[in-house]
């Protein structure tokens, strides 16, 4: 047995990037997404390494070439060093207990000023060299990290329709002053209320802000004239583009139309644009000179942009994250071990290098364009095509499409046959208009010869049809003969497994599922299996067993010639995950590995947060991978090497997985105990006639219960 020593976790750091920093000399950049903060060569786009928090991360910079500053939300400033072994941290200090919004480096001024949250209102501090805060001002509650910008002689923010300026010394003679604006644009009719300052964004004595419309409002020479008067305007974006300025006189701003825009603040000519990028922008930050630009895109990609040429140096490795593309795909690739397969941006599914932390490859899959981002403010409402679900075999990948933003009476089902030189390059063979109801796909995944070539889609009704490879062995089509319709809500399915699907439907009796076993080469049923509750997953461990996980509890069965004998249940709502790979259950942040046949504990370990989903697989080095998806982006997790389980293990006594999770919740004090101890109540032999119980819809075919009645008649083998 394994312990949480005898494993590594780690993050994956697939959570949204929220702050970028370049050095003095332009050849590192520091991303920060969630607790992490990545270092990247500027040059090539190459991960050099990973300064790690255990805490979310607001602010990154870097005060000389090799040394970072990371600002944590709870309040702790981390110094760290870069050497060629990597980052070492050379000090920390907690200098606030209240959240931190956000951090400013002043380089002129060598000093660090935080805005930190005190709940009634925000206070902006600046950070002395004890690590003590001195108090400079009090700005309004509820701003974003986006409506406040900082320099040494004044702090600005905006709220609403109006921008404030606040000077930093009280002995300046520079005066608050605010700005107004009234403006009002008769196309949006009522969203003029709601047409605010979003963002904001200074450089020395210039100040430029955004409406949510995409007008942007420019101040110059703000520490001696304020913002009194009406400012420089200009307006070619839809939405409210992100925003930076230069200490050159220059504005660069990108947005939701996918295209990078350079202004001279002297207001002459046209702005110098970088052509159509592959995503919309979702913020810029700039080098102190001014000669490079980090792009972050809604995919999350991060992009170094030289802003003389306006071309791409380069592009960072990182992980995919779209906040408007659906998250219902997670799942592995039989053709690509150590990855993990997800929704990349829309219309797309990524192939993430889990170890690496980077997206490996990222695929089209409804070849449409969907570059343009929300503009929905503007009364432009983009509708396009996402992925649901998708199955993947050795040789063809399923896709089953929906559309976003828009009610259609059909999703698509479409066929893609993967190159035998290339498995992430992908033709598509088919595409068919099914059902709105149609909520799964599966097949067999180790499909090895055409005959295996056959895939499932499921309605919620129950109805399920198959499809399978025509004649001339290029194109799908959908079988006319087997056909499921046992017309009771669908729950959940398996993956194909030796010509066998098990699906939990509706039927059952106190409102509970039946687990229907189905032969898919005559549609016939196999076995039904009784659970005491709503299922959640049921899957095939690829060695006679199926396990199923329902809201009460988990069951395992084996399956014997034309039968299925239950092996054990754990009466505990637990998260399971069954595949070749590995069998894992999961409650909160504890996941156990456990052996199928004897439920026996191979291993076990925590994460930093509560596991919504679970994929396990295996690497090119033989190496067993476990990713969790949690509120904290993706968690992997693998051991230090790989366990060697004697047969002294595997064996009934041996303490099993179940009582490392949540114990069961009784009246009784002393049973819950028992149960928290013991974990697996193994499967009694059930009396012939149980084999008849329940409603006689919900059995199976007499030539199916006329050998299990007398096998379950028989004595009992002796036991030696």
């Amino acid at each position: 047995m394994s312990s949480s020593e005898d494993w590594i976790t780690k993050s994956v750091g697939s959570l949204p990037l929220k702050c970028v920093a370049f050095d003095p000399t332009n050849e590192l950049v520091a991303a920060c997404a969630g607790s992490n903060c990545m270092l990247f060569s500027a040059s090539d786009g190459k991960r050099t390494g990973v300064c790690e928090h255990t805490d979310d991360i607001v602010s990154v910079f870097f005060t000389e070439h090799y040394a970072v500053v990371t600002v944590t939300k709870g309040g702790e400033i981390v110094e760290w060093n870069l050497t060629e072994s990597g980052p070492m941290r050379i000090s920390s200090n907690k200098v606030t207990d209240f959240p931190v919004i956000r951090a400013f480096y002043l380089r002129a001024d060598n000093r660090g000023i935080l805005v930190i949250d005190h709940e009634t209102h925000y206070s902006a501090d600046c950070v002395m060299p004890n690590k003590s805060l001195a108090h400079i001002a009090d700005l309004p509650s509820g701003l974003g990290y986006e409506q406040i910008t900082i320099e040494s002689s004044y702090i600005a923010y905006c709220s609403g329709k109006e921008v404030f300026v606040i000077p930093t010394d009280d002995n300046s003679s520079m005066m608050s002053s605010s700005y107004l604006c009234k403006a009002h644009i008769e196309g949006i009719g009522e969203r003029n209320s709601a047409n605010v300052f979003v963002r904001i964004t200074s450089q020395g004595d210039t100040l430029a802000a955004t409406l949510a419309i995409g007008r942007v409002y420019i101040w110059s020479h703000v520490s001696q004239k304020g913002v009194h008067d009406s400012a420089f305007t200009i307006h070619w974006h839809k939405v409210a583009p992100c925003i930076v300025l230069s200490q050159f006189g220059g504005l660069l701003s990108a947005g939701a139309e996918a295209v990078l825009c350079k202004f001279s603040l002297s207001g002459t000519g046209r702005p110098s644009m970088l052509p159509r990028l592959a995503a919309p922008v979702r913020d810029l930050f700039i080098s102190t000179d001014a000669s490079h630009l980090a792009v972050v895109l809604e995919d999350n990609s991060l992009h170094v942009v030289l802003t003389s040429s306006m071309t791409v140096l380069s592009s960072l490795q990182t992980v995919v994250t779209c906040g408007r593309s659906l998250t219902s795909v997670f799942t592995t690739d039989p053709c690509m071990p150590g990855t993990v397969v997800m929704n990349g941006k829309p219309g797309s599914l990524q192939w993430i290098q889990c170890t690496d932390s980077f997206t490996l490859s990222q695929v089209s899959f409804t070849l449409e364009n969907v570059a343009d981002g929300d503009m929905s403010f503007s009364g432009i409402i983009q509708t396009f095509p996402d992925v649901e679900q998708v199955f993947i075999s050795r040789s063809v990948v399923v896709t089953l499409e929906r559309m976003i933003n828009f009610e259609e009476d059909h999703k698509r089902l479409r066929f893609w046959k993967r190159a035998s030189d290339d498995c992430l390059t992908v033709h598509l063979v088919d595409s068919f208009v099914v059902s709105t109801d149609t909520v799964a796909v599966s097949g067999c995944r180790d499909s090895h010869n055409e005959q295996q070539e056959l895939f499932i889609s499921v309605r919620t009704n129950g109805r399920v049809n198959m499809w399978i490879p025509c004649e001339e062995k290029t194109r799908f089509k959908l079988d006319p003969v087997r056909q499921i319709d046992r017309r009771y809500t669908f729950h959940c399915g398996s993956t194909i497994h030796n010509g066998m699907w098990a699906a939990a439907y509706t039927g059952g009796a106190n409102n509970t599922d039946v687990i229907v076993v189905w032969e898919m080469a005559e549609m016939n049923e196999v076995e039904v299996l009784r659970t005491d509750g709503r299922a959640r997953s049921i899957e095939f461990d690829g060695k006679g067993h199926l396990v199923c996980a329902t809201d009460r509890a988990v069951r395992c069965w084996r399956h014997l010639a034309i039968r299925f004998d239950l092996l054990w249940i754990v009466e505990q709502s637990l998260g399971i995950h069954v595949s070749p790979s590995g069998t894992f259950a999961w409650d909160e942040d504890t996941v156990v590995e456990f052996d199928v046949e004897t439920a026996a504990l191979k291993g076990s370990f925590k994460l930093m947060a509560p596991v919504t989903d679970l994929v396990a697989t295996i690497d090119k080095e033989s190496r067993l991978l476990v990713v969790a998806r949690t509120e904290k982006g993706l968690l992997l997790a693998y051991p230090k090497s790989q366990p060697k389980i004697s047969a002294e293990t595997l064996t009934r006594s041996t303490k099993t997985p179940f009582a490392l999770l949540a114990p069961i919740e009784t009246t009784v004090q002393s049973a819950a105990s028992t149960m928290a101890t013991s974990g697996v109540v193994a499967a009694n032999k059930a009396a012939a006639m149980r084999l008849f119980d329940g409603p006689s819809h919900a059995l199976p075919p007499v030539s199916h219960l006329a050998p299990l009645f007398i096998a379950h008649c028989l004595a009992p083998p002796r036991q030696e």
